[in-house]
């Protein structure tokens, strides 16, 4: 991330470092050993801690249309199955137990905000991976599972951020929020007497949104 953020280093230098980077990348999450439950309860192989914040940073600080399409595509299903592993107890399959949970929130943050970058810059390379990000984002938000009161107001606010964008993505996607749609809005609803003013707006905001999905 120190590297891929120089100022003036230059867009072919830093196209370099990611396309290096995207390599050694894409090889340690296919070599992993990590799994996580997908929605249907099959094993998915969940991308470990150094590989998954490499390919956050290089999503985050790099030109989307200097990652070549398959590569693009690899990144975006490593950070989306980062965030179903570290929202989730099971991120202790990636040989990071020794991080606090205060740290696993600093990841997911990371990892938010890389999905966030794609959802703007590259929706289609989003769209299947609905199903997977809405629960763990709604995990997220809620404050839910082992995280607890570690989840603050930044990873909330990206998370809802993150909602409201879907109900943006290009069409086809109405039919996968529709099934998410009553969850979605009663968890939504929660977070409306939160004590901090910037969720409760972007909660309404992201509620209002999804409430007018057809």
């Amino acid at each position: 991330g120190s590297i891929l953020s120089v100022e003036h280093g230059g867009p072919f230098w830093r196209q370099r470092i990611s396309h290096m980077a995207s390599k050694y990348v894409m090889e340690a999450c296919s070599n992993n050993k990590g799994t996580v439950a997908d929605n249907e309860g099959d094993a998915v192989s969940a991308p470990p801690l150094g590989p998954l914040v490499i390919a956050c940073h290089i999503i985050c600080s790099c030109k989307v249309a200097s990652i070549s399409k398959p590569t693009l595509h690899e990144l975006a299903s490593i950070v989306t199955w980062g965030l179903a592993s570290y929202s989730s107890h099971s991120w202790e399959c990636n040989n990071s137990g020794s991080l606090s949970e205060t740290e696993v929130v600093s990841v997911i943050e990371l990892i938010i905000a890389a999905i966030i970058k794609l959802m703007t810059v590259a929706p289609d390379k989003m769209q299947e991976y609905l199903t997977i990000l809405i629960p763990n984002l709604l995990l997220i938000y809620s404050a839910g599972g082992f995280l607890g009161d570690d989840v603050g107001v930044p990873a909330k606010l990206m998370a809802l951020q993150c909602l409201l964008n879907m109900t943006t993505l290009p069409n086809g996607t109405k039919n996968r929020l529709a099934a998410f749609k009553p969850a979605v809005v009663a968890i939504l609803a929660e977070g409306l007497d939160d004590s901090s003013s910037l969720l409760r707006h972007a909660a309404v905001d992201a509620r209002l949104s999804w409430m007018v999905q057809q």
